[in-house]
């Protein structure tokens, strides 16, 4: 290669560099940055050549026609012959020890700090009142100069951390900031409720004043800390400036205000607390109108009390599908914690309401007319909403939808001791959990399923227990009665959930409740048999004197009955459970038939039942061995 092509490979090196170098230059001054002036382009000169030799020096043979210009360039060392500077080093973090001394200096002795004059200026308030010292009018106005300058000094401080101080000074500052809002709340409050300088109008129009001061203050520190403590002070602004007197309209109006403005800053910044200072003031200020404004034995005003109880529910409902909504993404464990303790308070607060002495007195409603349907709406509401969810708004939180379906379940459950007596609870216990579980079977929904099954549990337990709480009344015809009307609905309504399941026993869950809807039916269809039977007996006079006996006869042969044809079933559909369930009740029987019938029953009534019972077995033997082949078949 020549001289000439190794020297023009070195200047294109060289102004490769030399550009580079003006392009960075003009970055940093665009930047704002000063930059060292270049050096010069230094010249292209001839290399020597060796002095003995005559070859071309080292440098100029070190460049390789086979490298790009452009990597040497990369690779080649700045000009003027200096490495780089090494890149500063990030600060170290500080250690865990610095960082407790630094909240405990900054963050809580402030804070008690401020606490402490806060009581401090109440004391001097409260002294300066007992004394005489000050006049009225200049405590207030040292109380309001005495905020202003707090809050003038935590923006100042604030200013100063954000600047250079770093995060203890914006500690200090937001502290500063909210002892300024706790001072002239307290001032404007003696003000008020101490001196009578303002009257209530121009008192909660300067609190009101305050709150708007706080948060605007809140959101241009983004300090969560002084929303907090201002919406503290909006919600206890007409505690504190009560006069005495009912005026629950204005009232509410003010806290339905405060309520909207709480959750649009906790929306916008994130800060859940907030929602939560909200709805605990709120639901307070309710119960405290209630209990000092509101007579449950005498009061009219039960719509108007049920009014501002479902407003605000409704409100602190939507409020968590709001934010999953709009924010596509999950409930938090609190949002589902939140919604249930909304419709707890709502329900209880509100049937105190509706259950109160003058509603029940005036007999324009009745107890029943009024919580039951109210009970069904409620559930109704929150239903819809779940339904909203689930289906509207596919990319919304399930759990959500499936909190709102539960407390929707629960209220439909609740309605019906609510709105029935007696008997009647275990029917519509019973018809609930057959259309529940339908439903759940039909849009593959395991929570209403079980939910379906659980209802149709409490039915089953029900109707036992009403009988046992309530006599038959002596008009009532044998099979046609309340009673018997419970027990058949219960069991129905089992063996149809039963047959629900009949396509779905290829799940080990599924079989296993299948198997126990069908134990549950024949329990309860035999028990009310069983007490229709000797209800039966004693309405029909059977036995002439021998009730009895005749009773003890009539239970052996009503359940060898049953077994008996329970194990037809189990041979005609193949079914080991049926025939399981009819060995078990023969067992039962024979049981009964040589432990209590051979010692209590007369003569004849004996007779009967063992003869029955015997029959019966060996009847049940009889079939059994002469479908073994089936029944081996059945258990393969």
């Amino acid at each position: 290669m020549s001289d000439e092509k190794r020297l023009s490979d070195l200047e294109g090196v060289v102004g490769f560099l030399y550009q580079k170098v003006r392009e960075h230059e003009e970055a940093l001054a665009r930047a704002g940055l000063a930059a060292a002036p270049p050096p010069p382009a230094p010249a292209a000169q001839q290399p020597a050549p060796d002095a003995a030799t005559g070859a071309p020096s080292s440098g100029a043979a070190a460049v390789d026609e086979t490298v790009p210009t452009a990597a040497v360039a990369l690779g080649a060392p700045p000009l003027g012959g200096q490495a780089p500077s090494p890149p500063a080093a990030a600060p170290a973090a500080r250690p865990p020890a610095e960082r407790w001394e630094s909240f405990l200096a900054t963050g809580l002795l402030g804070r008690i700090g401020m606490i402490a004059l806060l009581f401090g200026v109440a004391f001097f308030l409260k002294l300066a009142f007992d004394s005489n010292l000050i006049g009225p009018s200049g405590r207030v106005a040292i109380g309001l100069l005495g905020g202003a300058l707090l809050l003038a000094l935590g923006a100042y401080y604030e200013r100063k951390g954000g600047a250079s101080s770093g995060l203890g000074t914006r500690i200090f500052a937001r502290t500063l900031t909210g002892g300024g809002l706790g001072v002239l709340y307290l001032s404007l409050f003696a003000a008020f409720a101490w001196y009578e300088l303002f009257g209530q109008l121009q008192a909660g129009a300067l609190m009101a004043l305050v709150t708007a001061t706080g948060v605007v203050l809140a959101l241009r520190y983004d300090a969560l800390a002084i929303a907090m403590m201002t919406f503290a002070g909006g919600y206890l602004t007409p505690v504190l400036l009560s006069t005495g007197q009912d005026r629950p309209i204005e009232l509410f109006a003010y806290v339905l205000v405060l309520d909207l403005g709480a959750f649009a800053v906790a929306f916008f910044r994130k800060w859940r607390p907030l929602d939560a200072l909200a709805f605990v003031a709120t639901e307070a200020l309710l119960l405290g109108w209630l209990s000092e404004f509101y007579d449950f034995y005498a009061d009219p005003r039960v719509w108007l009390a049920v009014g501002l109880l479902a407003l605000f529910f409704a409100l602190f409902t939507l409020l968590p599908l709001v934010n999953a909504v709009v924010s596509r993404r999950k409930a938090a464990l609190y949002e589902l914690f939140f919604v249930f303790v909304n419709t707890v308070f709502f329900y209880a607060t509100a049937y105190a309401v509706l259950d109160s002495h003058h509603v029940r007195s005036t007999g324009a409603l009745s107890h029943q007319a009024l919580l039951g349907p109210f009970t069904v709406a409620v559930a109704g509401y929150l239903g819809i909403l779940g339904w909203l969810i689930h289906r509207r708004l596919r990319d919304a939180d399930p759990r959500l939808a499936a909190c709102l379906y539960a407390l929707a379940l629960g209220l439909t459950t609740l309605a019906i001791p609510v709105q029935l007596e007696a008997h009647p609870v275990a029917i519509g216990w019973a018809v609930e959990g057959l259309v529940l579980l339908w439903l759940g079977l039909r849009a593959r929904s395991r929570p209403i399923e079980i939910g379906g099954d659980l209802v149709l549990l409490l039915g089953f337990f029900c109707a036992p227990l009403v009988e046992a709480q309530n006599e038959r009344a002596d008009q009532w015809l044998v099979l046609l009665n309340p009673a018997f009307l419970g027990h058949a609905t219960v069991a129905l309504s089992l063996l149809g959930g039963a047959f629900l399941y009949r396509k779905r026993v290829a799940e080990r869950l599924d079989r296993a409740i299948q198997m126990g809807l069908a134990c549950l039916f024949h329990l309860s269809a035999l028990t009310g048999l069983s007490l229709e039977l000797l209800f039966a007996v004693d309405r029909l006079g059977v036995g002439h004197g021998h009730a009895d006996d005749a009773k003890g006869f009539a239970l052996s042969g009503l359940w060898a009955l049953w077994a008996a044809g329970t194990l037809a079933v189990g041979f005609l559909r193949r079914d080991v459970l049926q025939r399981i369930i009819a060995f078990t009740l023969f067992f039962i029987t024979a049981a009964k038939v040589f432990l209590v019938d051979l010692a209590e029953l007369a003569a004849i009534y004996r007779v009967l039942s063992f003869l029955v019972v015997g029959s019966l077995l060996v009847a049940a033997s009889y079939l059994y061995s002469r479908w073994s082949a089936r029944i081996e078949g059945d258990k393969s």
